[in-house]
């Protein structure tokens, strides 16, 4: 089942990079009892181990519904159970399960099955779920020391204006001690969030509105996505996670046995960025054409980056695009995860000292006033 235009518009700016990060799954989930990507991957290999081991499929569901440790897929596993009783395949009683599987993971097993193959290609989606879900938890690792300095100096700063600030100023008002120019902005500022906080909130809750609405409209959504590749920093992280959207899925049909052209086209609408999931599909256009693959890339290079079309050109002259493909996603995470990191050694300090200012700032501010107290005091 492809993604849709809304679906697939939701990565923007850092919060689409998290909402990216919670996408790099192949399954979103039923919707009936979410079943996380990691207990989804622990189903498949459970299944790989037991089909490898001559049992067969309906036994082996039952086996894996058994285990404690899978009492929360249970009713999935005997849905399956069920619908394969009934005479169905298992890839379509898992394309039944609305929302379980995407298409490209559908069609792997389909193959599988034609094949006879399903235990090896379950054990690569699972291997496969795995790295994603591996990927995804770093990732979020390393992000979340400067959200998490972020949300915190932000409520220290917002806790301190609204509730420690006024208690100081009643006093200075009291003792008629004329505020200093950082004191009184500081009054100014906290006068200003008690009083129209709420339209800060408004404003915010409004714009996130009214971007959801540009993104539902495909021309706005792709040149807003254009845009965000080309930002410093965050950009080529994002084209980066894009093309491992894209490398993923089209390595993965190659490795499934399909045709460049035919992976390319079940490829499209699996990248959540707009941008570049338009030029795969200039990329199928174009193969369907008789037109070589790298060549196409090269018209994109703004996209692709070098190492990418390289290791096409390679696979293409040696017959190998699927391995070539493999080592493309190995290159690409390392990529993402060594960017990720960068970006984080960078951030964590600027974010630690520019804290440290607002908070020492604000705890200047509030005191200042003291020392004009203190003055009146000795004298």
């Amino acid at each position: 089942m492809r993604a849709t235009t809304a679906q697939r518009s939701a990565v923007s700016g850092i919060g689409g990079v998290l909402r990216w990060l919670h996408s790099i799954q192949l399954t979103p989930g039923r919707k009936k009892g979410r079943i996380p990507q990691r207990r989804l991957g622990e189903v498949f290999a459970s299944l790989a181990t037991l089909l490898e081991h001559g049992v067969t499929l309906p036994k082996a569901i039952v086996t894996v519904a058994n285990e404690h440790s899978m009492r929360s897929c249970r009713e999935l596993l005997m849905a399956l159970h069920a619908a394969i009783d009934r005479g169905d395949s298992f890839s379509k009683a898992l394309a039944d399960e609305q929302g379980l599987c995407d298409e490209i993971l559908i069609q792997q097993i389909r193959l599988g099955e034609r094949s006879g193959n399903v235990p090896q290609v379950l054990r690569r989606i699972a291997d496969k779920l795995e790295s994603d879900n591996d990927l995804r938890g770093k990732i979020i690792k390393k992000l979340s020391y400067p959200v998490i300095v972020s949300v915190a100096g932000t409520s220290v700063c917002i806790f301190m204006m609204l509730f420690i600030l006024p208690v100081f100023e009643e006093t200075y008002r009291k003792s008629k001690i004329p505020l200093p120019l950082p004191t009184q902005v500081l009054v100014n500022a906290g006068a200003f969030l008690t009083s129209y906080g709420w339209l800060i909130l408004l404003t915010i809750v409004i714009a996130y509105l009214a971007e959801r609405q540009i993104r539902r409209q495909p021309k706005l959504a792709n040149a807003m996505d254009r845009w965000l590749l080309q930002l410093p920093v965050i950009g080529p992280w994002l084209c980066d996670m894009a093309m491992l959207q894209f490398m993923d899925a089209l390595g993965t049909m190659l490795e499934s046995g399909f045709h460049v052209s035919d992976a390319l086209a079940q490829s499209q609408g699996t990248v959540s960025n707009l941008a570049v999931d338009e030029a795969i599909g200039s990329l199928s256009r174009a193969v369907r054409r008789g037109e070589r693959l790298s060549q196409e890339m090269d018209r994109h290079q703004e996209l692709f980056p070098p190492v990418v079309s390289q290791l096409v050109i390679v696979g293409e002259q040696t017959g190998n695009l699927g391995p070539a493909s493999r080592q493309i996603r190995d290159h690409l995470k390392k990529d993402v995860e060594r960017k990720t990191d960068n970006f984080v050694r960078v951030v964590e300090p600027i974010l630690t000292i520019l804290m440290a200012m607002l908070v020492g700032g604000i705890l200047l501010a509030i005191y200042m006033p003291m020392f004009g107290m203190l003055d009146l005091v000795e004298k």
